[in-house]
């Protein structure tokens, strides 16, 4: 017979002193059981850390009283200074409209320097005002915490970090902040901090990280500096501008074109394709809006002259000629010896600072995206913006060129015969890549749209999360070279049962709507050496697939296109044809 009395967490026993022990025991068990619980659910979960791409983060002058955002600025700001300087702006936009663009470029440029004059550095790199961006604090910066106080401004890759709430809850997600005008050197030193205050905040032993796009460019760097101790479960570096980018030097020099015609397909991808942009844009006299675009890029270059960030994203060679010629050597010394870092240290070490990430136990793994456009006036197979080349170490032919037919991988980084990192396309050749084994390619997809393909954004959620070891060979359903399969393109075409790109020896051809909302009328398919029953008159609606048989095709010699004419969902109804790139 036992009584017993709770008061205030604590238990009273009365009875043998026998029986006494034998319960305290238990329920010294109970408690420790108890205590260990709450620790046990704080590591169950790895968390997961999101680095957004270039100028994604909020930065505010912290001068006085109260915190003034200065980036992204106040669009009243602008109609405030366009008021001030009214006389000046008026006369710019009438020699505009008469055929000149430079005038009116150059006045949108200073009127923004003003607007953004807070946003100046010294010439060794540090700001000239007391500028910096939101505190990296895991209590502060978590998906829950942001939500919740109304400030989803400050979540960075929103869509991506709301699915990772789902999966992991929101007090396991979070956003680093960072000022993007300082150098990756600096930055990834602060992510370095960030981690381990995230690691102390949960609990966990280790995180899971994505970085996009200058954000990849800083956890490649993360990675490399700290690559014998930085506690990575998988990292993710989506579009990562690990080799800087061709445009970078452009920028500097003022030689950035501005095609204006591939941005509205930029800007149709972006919006889902639901909408079609072009007819927007019936009359405008595009030459002259890209002289105006180029006029403004010009002037305006040198707001950043000396942020730390545009250095670092420099090709190797484009930093040593500009560096001379554009820095003093004694009031930049600073910025020039971390910048120095990057394009001496850990631009030509990427391969094996990753493989000794790995070797500890992590995944790394990068997605690098192209499309057949100028990369703002390059020459260079890019996403529109960073080049695949510098993206992913792969070898890639001029843009709008194929390799020859009969190329062989130049493995120079992959020796594995066995290995075919050649893409169906013929404009990479990843078995010189950075991780042939380990970098995804994307044709057709833009810059920083991952959001918008379900089919990249599930390849990054299964990387992200996944457990033990992953390459290109982990996931049939996500072979190393895909089409882009956003709803801008509207059909997706694949030969059943075999990878994107292959032919094989199927007999079936399927077609599906990548709309979202409209249904597509394919209208011919059509491919060299092939003939296929009648496609005419399909209507698919949306995600709906079509069969077609293939009645007769010669062997396939090389690369073949395949062309699908459809209806597209759009304002009108007007035709299209989407190309694939096909080999055996």
């Amino acid at each position: 017979y036992i009584k017993y009395v709770a008061s205030a967490g604590h238990i009273y026993f009365a009875g043998s002193e026998l029986m006494k022990r034998a319960l305290s025991i238990l329920t010294a068990c109970v408690m420790l059981l108890c205590a260990a619980v709450p620790a046990f659910a704080a590591n169950e979960e790895i968390p997961l850390i999101t680095v957004g791409g270039y100028a994604s983060s909020q930065l505010y002058d912290y001068s006085g009283d109260e915190p003034q955002q200065v980036w992204p600025f106040d669009p009243q700001a602008a109609l405030k200074q366009t008021a001030s300087d009214l006389p000046n702006f008026t006369i710019s936009l009438l020699k505009f409209l008469c055929g000149s663009s430079e005038s009116l470029g150059n006045a949108v440029a200073d009127g923004g320097m003003k607007i953004l004059e807070k946003m100046f550095c010294n010439e060794d790199g540090s700001s000239v005002y007391n500028v910096n961006h939101y505190p990296n604090d895991p209590a502060l910066t978590n998906y829950k915490y942001l939500t919740d106080s109304g400030r989803l401004d400050l979540v960075r890759e929103k869509n991506l970090s709301a699915a990772a709430a789902e999966r992991i809850g929101g007090e396991n997600v979070f956003s680093f902040q960072y000022d993007f005008r300082m150098g990756g050197y600096d930055i990834a030193n602060e992510l370095s901090d960030y981690v381990n205050a995230v690691l102390k905040y949960t609990g966990a032993k280790k995180v899971n990280i994505f970085g996009m796009s200058y954000g990849g460019f800083v956890v490649g760097a993360y990675l490399s500096l700290f690559a014998d101790s930085a506690p990575i479960n998988n990292a993710v570096l989506d579009v990562p501008a690990l080799g800087g980018t061709s445009f970078a030097k452009r920028f500097f020099l003022g030689e950035v074109d501005f095609p204006v015609a591939s941005l509205i397909s930029l800007g149709e991808n972006i919006l889902g394709k639901e909408t079609d942009l072009a007819p927007l844009f019936d009359g405008v006299k595009l030459p002259r809006v890209e002289a105006l675009a180029s006029a403004f890029l010009k002037r305006i270059s040198v707001l950043p002259l000396h942020w730390g960030s545009l250095w670092d994203l420099l090709t190797p060679e484009s930093y040593e000629q500009l560096k001379p010629v554009m820095l003093d050597g004694e009031a930049s010394a600073e910025l020039i010896r971390k910048s120095d870092v990057i394009h001496h240290e850990i631009m030509p070490n990427y391969r094996s600072s990753f493989l000794r990430c790995m070797e500890r136990g992590a995944n790394v793994s990068i997605i690098c995206n192209y499309v057949d456009y100028t990369a703002f006036g390059g020459d260079r197979l890019a996403d529109m913006l960073l080049d695949a080349s510098q993206v992913s170490g792969a070898i890639c032919p001029s843009v709008g060129k194929r390799f020859p037919r009969g190329y062989s991988a130049v493995r120079t980084v992959c020796t594995d015969i066995k290995h075919d990192h050649v893409a169906p396309s013929m404009k990479i050749d990843a078995s010189s890549a950075y991780l042939p084994e380990n970098t995804w390619f994307v044709d057709g997809q833009y810059h920083g749209t991952y959001t918008q393909d379900p089919n990249t954004f599930a390849l990054i959620e299964r990387l992200l999360f996944a457990d033990g070891r992953t390459d290109v060979y982990s996931f049939a359903e996500f072979p190393q070279f895909e089409v882009a399969q956003a709803p801008y393109y509207s059909v997706n075409a694949v030969f059943k049962g075999e990878q994107a790109g292959h032919t094989g020896d199927s007999d079936t051809l399927i077609i599906t709507n990548l709309s979202l909302s409209r249904s597509v009328l394919i209208t011919g398919v059509s491919m060299p050496g092939v003939e296929f029953s009648k496609p005419s008159g399909r209507l698919l609606k949306p995600g709906e697939s079509a069969e077609i048989k293939v009645i007769s095709a010669k062997p396939l010699d090389g690369r073949a296109e395949l062309k699908v004419s459809y209806v597209k969902p759009a304002f009108g109804k007007s035709a299209a044809v989407r190309s694939f790139d096909f080999v055996k």
